[in-house]
Parts: structure tokens; sequence; C-alpha cells
């Protein structure tokens, strides 16, 4: 079962009641209000950390907490990968008016074993965010070309009492005309 994560605080003053003041793991618990198995968890830590008594008692809050806080997963191949490409995604999303969509579906189809779509944005926005890159909006509908007579349509649309048909209209109209996609029929 999964533990919660708590605050480096939290887990210094679990390490200080345990170690200086010689509490046991289930008094720490009720004093500290977390769950028993997150106090065992990371007294865990610190049993197999080469922390001293003294360590626990010099050392700053953030120092201990440092020390004894669980080990971050380090990326797979996998996620390296994906990382490595993420420059020229970015770059199709931007420059080539393509969508997420399929971007990841051709990166599905390279990669078989490759993540999920969830998974890829995810990827995908927690990479942006770590390269400080804006947001750019995603157009998930890419319109071929509209036809004459079809904007001639959707513009007489645009002007009707007909909700429907102004909401599709100013909908098509708005977004931009892509090289990419299929040609609509207004029907």
């Amino acid at each position: 079962m999964s533990h919660p994560r708590i605050s480096s605080l939290q887990a210094a003053k679990i390490i200080k009641l345990y170690a200086v003041h010689g509490m046991n793991k289930s008094q720490i618990s009720r004093a500290l209000r977390i769950s028993l198995g997150t106090t065992r968890k990371y007294l865990d830590y610190y049993d197999d950390s080469d922390l001293s008594y003294t360590d626990a008692l010099l050392k700053s809050d953030r120092q201990l907490a440092d020390l004894v806080n669980p080990p971050k997963k380090l990326p797979g191949r996998k996620s390296e990968r994906l990382m490595g490409l993420f420059p020229e995604i970015d770059s199709q999303i931007r420059y080539h008016d393509c969508n997420m969509k399929q971007l990841w579906t051709k990166y599905y189809e390279s990669e078989p074993g490759g993540y999920r779509y969830s998974t890829f944005v995810e990827h995908y926005d927690r990479w942006r965010k770590d390269n400080k890159i804006d947001k750019h909006r995603r157009n998930r509908y890419l319109i071929d070309a509209i036809s004459p007579e079809d904007l001639a349509v959707l513009n007489k649309w645009r002007l009707s009492t007909d909700r429907r048909r102004w909401e599709k209209s100013v909908a098509l109209l708005v977004y931009p005309v892509s090289t990419y996609g299929t040609d609509i029929a207004l029907v």
C-alpha cells in the first residue's frame, strides 16, 4: 500500500522524536497525526542510513530530511528517449500546425511499447515547464481548406438567427486553415 509523502519538516520530526527523545513508532504516529505505515517508512530510511544519534541531534531539520527522504526515481530509457523527442515535437506543434494527438500517434507507431496518450501529454507538459517554454494552444481540429462555396455558407450561418448554425460557423471560422487534415463537408 502506498504511503503519502510528507513534508521534510515532518520527516525530520519523526527522526528526532525517535533518535533523540526515544519515542516508539506508534507514539510518533499519534503525536504527529501521521499514519503508522508512513512513520515506519521514514524510520526504515533512517535505520538504513548511516546517520547517528549526534547527526540527528546536530543537523538542521532540512539537512536531516534531505539525508533521510526516500530517493527519487531516476528516469528510465523509455523516458529519456521521449525527452529527446520533445524539442522536435514542440517545434512541430508550434510551426507546423500539428496537434498533440497526431504527434503521439506517430510516436506510438515508431515506439510500440511507448507511453499512452495521457502519460505522453503529461511528460510533455512537465518537459515544457522544466524548460520554461510557454504553453502553445493545441488545435485539435485541423481544417485543410474551406472552399469558396463553403465559406459563403459559413458566413451566411454566422449571420443567421439559428443558434446551432451560428455556433458551427463561428467555431469553424475561428480555427486557422491548416496544411494537414481533410476537407469539411457542411451538411
